[in-house]
């Protein structure tokens, strides 16, 4: 697979577009999980580690269906097949949400010392996952049909859901006295976030496109002021 000077300056464009929603979605991430704890645990007196992960799977599922969504509506806006979005909706998608939400946080808690539980819902829960997958690249070649670029508000979206994910799922499965690593939450959750997601809505899908036109952005910019 080869990816030529205008796929690398589409990719370019695209992660330029989006990457400030993934430091957006940490802190407000950060911000939500005092806000659970204020109110669930502290305030209802809800069990902390129930309360954490029944959020952690609410975000990681509507994670996988907006990933999905993102990733099928790039690669279905340029190459118009079915046959081949659904492979890569599926891989890319399972894939980067696995590493982004489960693998990650998981690591990188290990290396922070906390003990860490790997907890793999494609195995404990596949059903579910399997579910959001499909629907997800199902919404996202129909609405990049009828809705288009589409892919920025589902990106920008997955991308803030993946950062509660990612903080929920190092609260639930290691993190018990989370409060005293919240520096250390928040990088790793950054990491988490930035290198899987951007890979399956951006690079991935853009990279194995059959052709891709190196000013399409130019174009569509130069079009919009064009004087009536």
């Amino acid at each position: 697979m080869s990816i030529s000077k205008s796929k690398l300056k589409t990719i370019e464009q695209e992660l330029k577009k989006h990457l400030p929603f993934t430091l957006i979605g940490v802190l407000t991430g950060i911000v939500l999980l005092f806000i659970v704890r204020s109110f669930f645990v502290d305030l209802i007196h809800f069990d902390s580690h129930e309360t954490y992960e029944g959020f952690f799977h609410l975000f990681h599922y509507l994670h996988i269906l907006l990933s999905a969504i993102a990733t099928s509506a790039i690669f279905y806006r340029h190459e118009k097949s079915v046959l081949k979005t659904i492979p890569v909706g599926f891989v890319a998608t399972l894939a980067a949400c696995g590493i982004s939400d489960l693998l990650l946080p998981f690591v990188g808690g290990t290396l922070l010392g906390a003990p860490m539980h790997l907890h793999i819902c494609l195995i404990e829960h596949p059903a579910m996952v399997l579910l959001a997958n499909a629907l997800g690249i199902w919404i996202g070649m129909i609405t990049e049909t009828k809705l288009n670029r589409v892919s920025y508000f589902s990106h920008s979206a997955h991308v803030m859901v993946s950062s509660f994910a990612s903080i929920f799922y190092l609260v639930s499965f290691g993190f018990e006295n989370w409060a005293a690593w919240i520096v250390g939450i928040a990088l790793i959750t950054t990491i988490a976030v930035i290198i899987p997601c951007c890979s399956s809505d951006i690079i991935i899908p853009l990279s194995f496109i059959s052709g891709i036109h190196g000013h399409e952005h130019e174009d569509e910019h130069t079009e919009q002021k064009k004087p009536d």
